[in-house]
């Protein structure tokens, strides 16, 4: 891969904490000397982001100028990303590793967190759509025999990818379990919000690992194995925290609507202002109603709702008025039909932190439909606006 990005390629790479890319981008710098150019992601802060992104502009240009080809090295590119200014610093990155003129002559090779979404709705084609991702490291016979474990064996323990596997090297093997199941348990909430959103939901068991993104089997490679749609938890990992953690963020929903509402009030827990993305929340208006006020009594959040229309009921909007007339703190709007495709999912949003929740289907929260398996899922990074479908979305209430 080195030699490859001499010739202007350009790579993504995935990972876990302490899964050592931070040290892999450290080695290709080595190997690549002055040419190349290190930016860590986790530098960019609000106060500094416009210098940095600058900077990192003038160094690639430098490089270019000087040698004739350059290398770009992006540790924690999700982080810097999720700045203010992200746009700005896509851009910038476009325009040097697409669209500019020594484009083909600098190489680039990105690192981020499995969870981080790396497709932000900025203008133009997305930066990471020109980049090839490389999956991590799966366990080979070789890895195997390395450590004196038959492959068998050692997947069983630490999982398809070579991350847990590699605490066996120069061990033994109670040494290496013991070693390994210690840092696990000391590192489970840090682990669980790196994960994805749809690997918590595997790991909650609503979810196929085949039915899930590339990421998302990426991550659950780290920490088990995959075989077709089945997903097989590490030893080593069921020995610790992680799926206690993974239960804490994503709990199953109730099925009584007052445990209903009271698990919706704790995702509402200190926050001023939130988005409630659901096409179908009125599709029996009375049922949201009698839910909307019982929450009003326990959480004292604005809740803007997103919803949308129904052209088999013309009068919705009345009925919607109608059903709400003695609830304060809700807005409901009717999103646009050609924001629906973006909105297809069930959130909830919090536009201040831009973070937010994957939700059970409304029949669930307003206690209209068994909740089954059904669970509410946080979503540690929101790359989409949704504050922009709301603006322009159809006031309906009040």
């Amino acid at each position: 891969m080195a030699s490859e990005m001499l010739d202007g390629r350009k790579y993504l790479v995935r990972g876990l904490p302490r899964w050592g890319l931070s040290t892999v981008c450290e080695s290709l710098v080595d190997i690549f000397g002055d040419s190349a150019q290190l930016v860590r992601g986790r530098d960019f802060t609000e106060s500094n982001q416009s210098e940095l992104r600058e900077r990192v502009d003038e160094s690639v240009t430098a490089a270019v100028e000087k040698h004739g080809i350059a290398q770009l090295v992006f540790d924690d590119y999700g982080h810097a990303l999720r700045r203010s200014q992200g746009g700005a610093l896509h851009s910038t990155l476009y325009r040097l590793l697409v669209d500019g003129r020594s484009a083909r002559d600098i190489g680039a090779f990105f690192v981020a967190r499995t969870a981080d979404p790396l497709d932000p709705h900025f203008s133009g084609s997305p930066l990471l759509s020109r980049v090839e991702s490389k999956a991590l490291p799966r366990l080979h016979d070789d890895d195997c025999a390395a450590v004196g474990q038959s492959s068998i064996r050692l997947r069983a323990l630490a999982g398809d990818s070579t991350w847990l596997a590699r605490r066996f090297l120069g061990k033994s093997a109670d040494e290496a379990e013991l070693d390994t199941v210690e840092r696990l348990a000391h590192d489970a909430r840090r682990l669980v919000e790196a994960l994805p959103p749809d690997t918590i939901e595997v790991l909650r068991n609503v979810r196929r690992a085949s039915d899930i993104t590339p990421a998302g089997r990426e991550a659950l490679r780290c920490i088990g194995s995959v075989i077709g749609d089945q997903f097989e938890l590490a030893e080593l990992v069921a020995q610790t925290p992680l799926l206690d953690e993974v239960e804490a963020v994503s709990p199953g929903w109730p099925a009584v609507l007052d445990a209903s509402v009271g698990q919706f009030a704790k995702l509402l827990n200190g926050v001023s202002s939130a988005i409630w993305i659901d096409r179908y929340i009125f599709s029996d208006p009375s049922d949201a109603a009698r839910f909307l006020a019982l929450l009003a009594n326990h959480s004292g959040s604005k809740l803007r709702i997103l919803t949308s229309d129904d052209y088999n009921r013309p009068d919705l909007a009345n009925e919607i008025r109608t059903a709400l007339r003695d609830i304060d703190n809700v807005q409901v709007r009717f999103m646009l039909g050609s924001d629906r495709r973006a909105l297809h999912d069930r959130h909830l949003v919090i536009p201040a932190d831009k973070t937010g929740y994957t939700l059970p289907t409304s029949g669930v929260i307003v206690g209209r439909d068994d909740p089954g398996s059904a669970v509410s899922t946080r979503m540690p990074y929101l790359s989409f606006d949704y504050s922009k479908c709301w603006q322009r979305a159809r006031v309906v209430y009040p």
